[in-house]
């Protein structure tokens, strides 16, 4: 009778309610202000995540407007930021998605992450090409943004649906390598669109460098302890669409950009 009532989340291998629960359990024995705070996170929708979205675009778009001369600089490292947090996060999911799946991720993990590695070299690769034959570094971090946010919809229906029917071990290893392409791709245009054509400020990479690792350090606090528990993986897949969409903005208004 204790028990009858006390939650209407039901636990599930794709949205793992019982983890946090655990966490909020252990914390009360060793550190009650953890324990409050992921109480907290109790309560969060969805909505709450695209609000805080749009929240974060907005402010990156405001930065912009305020100061005209580094607007370039300010939107690349918030969509570079993006692309870190997409990176970790997907990582994350995959690895999560697959273990669900497959059911034997700590043997597999080593590949999992190789191939998110090959795909972010290729996509460098790829980047520094578009770089020797055009001029449009905006343009191409634009449709990378968007062609990441297209991706993670189409994850959300598989995840949402048919993830047990389609989801085999080689798919999982083209999706690591796909989401490290996406990652790897925007690194040399950001660097490129940071410097604005000019190639002495040696501060670029570490400036696109250090946005992209704040981006993967919040996923991996707020996707792995917070958001893919609460959330489930699929819908965690349209929040990083959401995520993504609102760096294609970003991306777009640089374009727009003298």
């Amino acid at each position: 009778k204790s028990s009858a009532g006390a939650t209407t989340v039901v636990n599930r291998d794709d949205r793992p309610a019982a983890v946090y629960q655990a966490m909020i359990l252990w914390n009360k024995q060793f550190s009650r202000a953890t324990m409050a705070g992921l109480q907290w996170f109790l309560g969060l929708r969805f909505w709450m995540i695209a609000l805080a979205i749009l929240a974060c675009f907005l402010i990156a778009a405001a930065a912009m407007r305020a100061r005209p001369a580094k607007a370039r600089k300010t939107g690349v490292l918030y969509a570079i930021a993006t692309t870190g947090f997409f990176g970790m996060a997907m990582s994350l999911a995959l690895i999560f998605s697959f273990q669900i799946n497959c059911g034997y991720v700590y043997r597999m993990v080593g590949m999992l992450t190789a191939m998110f590695m090959a795909g972010a070299a290729a996509g460098g690769i790829a980047s520094r090409y578009v770089l020797k034959t055009s001029t449009r570094q905006a343009g191409a971090l634009a449709a990378i943004e968007l062609a990441a946010c297209i991706f993670c919809v189409i994850l959300f229906f598989i995840m949402q649906r048919w993830a047990s029917a389609l989801l085999v071990a080689p798919l999982y290893a083209g999706l690591c390598f796909i989401s490290g392409a996406f990652v790897g791709a925007e690194f040399p245009l950001a660097v490129s669109i940071y410097r604005n054509d000019k190639n002495t400020d040696a501060m670029a990479p570490a400036a696109v460098y250090a946005a992209d690792l704040a981006g993967g350090v919040a996923a991996a606090v707020l996707a792995g302890v917070i958001l893919l528990p609460l959330t489930g993986i699929a819908f965690f897949m349209l929040g990083l669409a959401l995520l993504k969409a609102s760096g294609a903005m970003i991306a777009i208004i640089i374009k727009n950009t003298k």
